[in-house]
């Protein structure tokens, strides 16, 4: 956990049957914002766009007082409006708060209360009970009423929060008196430095007149980010040289989305994996144009970030089928034990798409432990029949399991097991009529090669 504090404040508006309060005069993304009205009218609209309400309307001692939170995405400008109807005066102003520490902040908990007694100066009001842990801090809001249509010769004196059960410090933000002197409000808030439960309470001396109202509180704390949620274009099979358009759908539960990032990786039999310049990299639509040749996988990347830096990352492909060869992609696969690249080839996938099989993968030494190499296959189109030619040789003679499978994604599809000897020949097995039929992504083949001894 880790202390929010004041940023700073929005010019005070005096409200009537509207209440046009501006933003405040710094902050940033991340910040917590609060909208804060009070009107001698109880009917204040509570829906205001883009806005939460933390809670019903506070009424009491001739006020009445209502609290809003947002979380900002830095670029707010202008004002925001309450409708009121039949108020004739109150206040309405915006706060910012930031958190000390990494995580995002919020308004956790929301009391209200009103003193009612207009026959003294001295005003306090309470809310329902309340448990803080240290960090938090407890903003009071208040909005106070001359009584018997008195007038406040100065602002009211001795403002402080307290909490019965918890140690607080209070700071008494900003206060004015407004509407010809009859209302003072006051913004003040309250850092927790021991834990505790019990009654918010606000209290304060009214100067020149006997003094009610009501009074708004809100628990700020830290709070763990909720990261983003996005979804992003299905996988497309694409011509040659056609145009592509990816996109990515995100939101964000506790914030505002920030920023896009995209990148690209295109996988060919012929060169090594290579960046894709992308149109629109920093929204969330990108644009290009395919390559003309075909056997191709380009990897589309997007980051989405949240304004308190949460991320999500969501991956799509687009496929360029060939009618040719289906060749290993160039690129390094995955599988179980250390293999070798040997020869220099740049990658696993261009050692084993090299025809003249200068290059090779080489396995650890084998044992009763299965090791493995699986590498993604070129993007192809249906077909009706084909045959997969390998060459798979042991460097000292024995006797070995070596196996080769074609598998769609994480499913198997065909197992062959293979003939080895010290020497490296052509080794063919044709798919099978099942093998065909269970296909249904050519643009998501894979090749693994086993072992075993």
């Amino acid at each position: 956990m880790a202390a929010s504090s004041f940023v700073s404040q929005g010019s005070v508006v005096a409200t009537g049957t509207t209440a046009p309060a501006g933003y405040p005069s710094s902050f940033a993304a991340g910040d917590l914002l609060l909208l804060v009205v009070s009107s001698d009218s109880a009917s204040i609209g509570l829906t205001v766009a883009g806005w939460t309400s933390l809670g019903p309307v506070q009424t009491g001692g001739g006020v009445s007082v209502v609290v809003w939170s947002k979380i900002a995405t830095g670029s707010e400008t202008g004002t925001v409006s309450v409708s009121i109807t039949g108020g004739t005066k109150g206040v309405a102003y915006t706060v910012a708060y930031r958190t000390g520490g990494t995580q995002g902040i919020g308004a956790v908990l929301y009391r209200s209360g009103s003193d009612t007694d207009t026959s003294s100066t001295a005003y306090s009001a309470a809310g329902a009970s309340a448990t803080l842990q240290v960090d938090d801090r407890v903003v009071a809001a208040t909005t106070m009423l001359a009584a018997a249509a008195g007038t406040f010769s100065a602002i009211p004196t001795g403002p402080a929060v307290t909490v019965p059960g918890a140690t607080v410090t209070s700071t008494s933000r900003f206060g004015a008196r407004v509407a010809t002197n009859t209302m003072a409000y006051n913004h003040s808030d309250a850092a927790v430095t021991a834990a505790g439960s019990g009654a918010p309470t606000f209290a304060a001396t009214g100067v020149g007149a006997n003094a009610a109202g009501s009074t708004a509180f809100v628990v700020i704390r830290e709070v763990p980010n909720v990261p983003p949620t996005a979804t992003i274009t299905a996988n497309q099979t694409v011509a040659a040289s056609a145009n592509v358009t990816a996109s990515v759908s995100a939101s964000d539960s506790d914030g505002t989305i920030a920023s896009y990032a995209w990148t690209g990786t295109r996988y060919t039999a012929t060169a090594e994996p290579a960046s894709i310049t992308l149109t629109g990299a920093a929204t969330d639509t990108v644009t290009y144009t395919a390559p003309a040749a075909t056997g191709v996988l380009d990897v589309l990347t997007c980051v989405v970030t949240d304004n308190s830096g949460g991320t999500v990352t969501k991956t799509t492909e687009v496929r360029i089928p060939t009618t040719g060869d289906i060749l290993p992609l160039r690129g390094a696969g995955t599988g179980v034990g250390s293999w070798t690249n040997t020869g220099g080839a740049a990658s696993e996938g261009a050692a084993l798409a090299d025809a003249s099989n200068t290059t090779y993968l080489e396995s650890p030494t084998l044992s009763a432990s299965e090791v493995s190499k699986r590498v993604r296959l070129a993007p192809a189109v249906p077909r009706i029949g084909a045959t997969l030619t390998t060459q798979v040789s042991q460097d000292v003679a024995g006797t070995i399991v070596a196996k080769v499978r074609l598998l769609e994604g994480a499913a198997l599809r065909q197992e062959q097991t293979l003939t080895t000897t010290t020497s490296a020949a052509d080794q063919v097995f044709t798919l099978n009529t099942g093998t065909i039929a269970a296909i249904t992504d050519w643009g998501n083949l894979f090749l693994e090669w086993a072992g075993t001894a």
